[in-house]
């Protein structure tokens, strides 16, 4: 009996194999999208963080300009106070030259 079998036995078997065979090719392909999904959400995750940390150097940035438009007006108004000091101690020093010219001495 199983020698008449045999093709059929050999049949059930191969049939059996190629189901497994598929199901194991299902499982791998499900296994990747798997990976594939993780590693975009990961992807996301990471652009995320990067969009956050861009932010926050954006608004660092217009931090730091604000500071350096402050530190040039700063600058300037310091430029002018200088000059007016220098002005100043200029004619300061020709009061001085004519008050010594009359002989007046404080």
């Amino acid at each position: 009996m199983f020698r008449e079998n045999t093709d059929n036995l050999i049949g059930t078997f191969s049939e059996a194999l190629k189901i497994m065979d598929h199901n194991a090719t299902m499982y791998m392909i499900d296994e990747m999208q798997k990976e594939i999904n993780e590693k975009k959400q990961e992807l996301n995750e990471k652009k995320q963080e990067l969009n956050e940390k861009k932010q926050e150097l954006d608004e660092k940035n217009q931090e730091l300009d604000e500071q350096r438009q402050e530190l040039d007006e700063q600058r300037q108004e310091l430029d002018e106070k200088n000059q007016e000091l220098a002005n100043n101690k200029e004619l300061l020093a020709k009061y001085e030259a004519l008050l010594r010219e009359h002989g007046i001495t404080l």
